[in-house]
Order: C-alpha cells, then sequence, then structure tokens
C-alpha cells in the first residue's frame, strides 16, 4: 500500500488521466487529452496541479493579448526580466556560448572596417 506522500508525488501522466480544454473554440474541443505537462501547463492552483486551458489555446490567447496591448506586453516583460536578472543573465551566457564561435568570426570581418 502506498503512503500519502507516495501518492501526492506520483506523475499524474502515469495515472492515466485525461481532461477535457475548457476553451470551447479548441481544435480539440470535445476530445480528452492527457494530463500532463506536454498538453496541459503545470500550475498548483488548479485541480490536478495543470490549467484547465491546453497549452496550444493558452498560446493562442497570450499572443492575441500581446498583439491587442503592445505596450503592457513589454512593460511586463521587462518587469519580469528586472525581478530575474539571474535567471536572463545564465541564459545570456548559455546563448553566447553557443554562438560564441559565429560572434568572433563576425566581429573578425568587421574588425578592418572599424580601422579605417
Amino acid at each position: 500500500m502506498e503512503t500519502q506522500e507516495q501518492l501526492n508525488t506520483t506523475p499524474i501522466a502515469q495515472t492515466g488521466e485525461t481532461r477535457i480544454c475548457s476553451n470551447s473554440q479548441c481544435v480539440f474541443a470535445g476530445q480528452a487529452q492527457p494530463l500532463d505537462a506536454k498538453h496541459f501547463a503545470p500550475d498548483k492552483r488548479y485541480a490536478g496541479h495543470f490549467r484547465t486551458e491546453c497549452r496550444r489555446c493558452e498560446s493562442k490567447r497570450t499572443k492575441a493579448y500581446n498583439k491587442a496591448h503592445p505596450t503592457s506586453a513589454t512593460a511586463n516583460r521587462r518587469k519580469w526580466a528586472r525581478k530575474n536578472k539571474d535567471h536572463v543573465n545564465a541564459y545570456q551566457r548559455k546563448r553566447y556560448s553557443k554562438m560564441s564561435e559565429a560572434y568572433k568570426q563576425q566581429q573578425r570581418q568587421l574588425e578592418p572596417t572599424m580601422l579605417q
């Protein structure tokens, strides 16, 4: 018999649960999708610890809002970046290390023009 702690840590995807997206305009309207992080965004505030709207619908809704409110969306991104400087810096370091050779090659091509 499993303890309460083991039951709480069992990934929902392993239990075989499914969920129907709450958005009536969803591509998968009325179809049950696996209740996992691939199909629904994790969120502890909701039952089952996943959002009720599938990732595809959430992405469409967010894109539409950002397009309709460009200044608000930009302000929110900048606010988040200021609060999460460590995360942003780590991401930029990782990205630069992957692209460093391309950056160096580009810099070598620009140096002769900068000396003139």
